[in-house]
């Protein structure tokens, strides 16, 4: 992840994941400084992307703002790392399986129709209820849909009722030191009673969500802010710019700390009384044979 300026973006990021040797990427940027739209780009398409706050099908990626302030992030594509991700054809009428082989049940699926029409971005995250859906583009809360379904451990099924069309598929899984999937209850207490999400990893980038509400997904990351409180966030399903509010979570080795005051108007996304939420965490390794100490924050 990298945080500079329009210009500098392309050949940083590629910089920086040279020593991935070719492998496949999922590409995501935003603009800190002004509303504009999310670019989701995938390596064996880079010259088209989509937007996670809209539901318009894929086009040319537009150029970034030269002397814009961005934010982007390269997930590297692999069992290892679980990341999996295609374009998959499909037929109304038909379930289309989807076979991943990530070989977990803890395993987020992003799916979107890319092809002409458009769609929703389809979000199931393994703590919501069995047949409950989000959509990134969307702040509604959970809710029963049937678009996507059948998930196993290497597999599940784009429903026959979805329209026909190429949809893109993203599998973010659980794997110890670098993704970390999970859930959380608010508990309403600002400070030291804040929830603590406990994670297998040093995090560095955090998508949660509050599901059981109206509710906005946050990102937040250490490459903008590499002192805690993080409280800088960006919105997924918005193109707003950069927003500083009042939530508060501190990112450490093991989790992150929520230490939102629930008396700020922006705790309703993070930190209310009776708040349901669920979260994706990446992040690297925090120990082992040919791991580098990871410092505190």
């Amino acid at each position: 992840q990298v945080a500079t300026t329009g210009a500098n973006m392309d050949a940083l990021l590629n910089t920086m994941t040279g020593h991935w040797n070719g492998a496949p990427y999922v590409e995501i940027v935003k603009r800190r400084d002004a509303s504009e739209d999310w670019r989701v780009r995938f390596s064996d398409d880079p010259g088209n992307s989509w937007a996670t706050n809209n539901a318009l099908a894929k086009a040319a990626a537009p150029a970034l703002v030269s002397e814009g302030a961005y934010v982007g992030y390269r997930l590297r594509v692999g069992a290892r790392y679980g990341i999996w991700t295609a374009e998959v054809p499909h037929t109304t009428g038909t379930a289309t399986t989807v076979t991943h082989g990530l070989n977990t049940t803890r395993a987020a699926v992003i799916v979107t129709r890319v092809s002409a029409g458009g769609g929703d971005r389809y979000y199931r995250h393994p703590d919501l209820s069995a047949g409950y859906l989000l959509k990134l583009n969307s702040n509604s809360l959970a809710a029963s849909d049937g678009t996507l379904t059948s998930f196993g451990a290497n597999s599940f099924q784009i429903a026959a009722g979805a329209p026909s069309g190429t949809y893109r598929v993203l599998v973010m899984a659980a794997r110890a030191g670098y993704l970390c999937l999970g859930a959380y209850a608010a508990t309403g207490v600002a400070g030291a009673g804040g929830p603590f999400l406990a994670m297998d990893i040093a995090p560095l980038l955090l998508i949660q969500r509050r599901y059981n509400a109206a509710a906005s997904y946050e990102v937040l990351d250490v490459v903008r802010e590499p002192a805690n409180p993080t409280f800088k966030d960006l919105l997924l399903n918005a193109p707003n710019a950069e927003n500083t509010n009042s939530n508060q979570f501190d990112f450490v080795v093991g989790g992150v700390k929520c230490r939102t005051d629930p008396a700020n108007s922006d705790s309703a996304d993070s930190n209310a009384s009776g708040g349901q939420h669920v979260y994706i965490a990446i992040g690297r390794p925090v120990g082992g044979v040919c791991v580098a100490p990871v410092p505190a924050r």
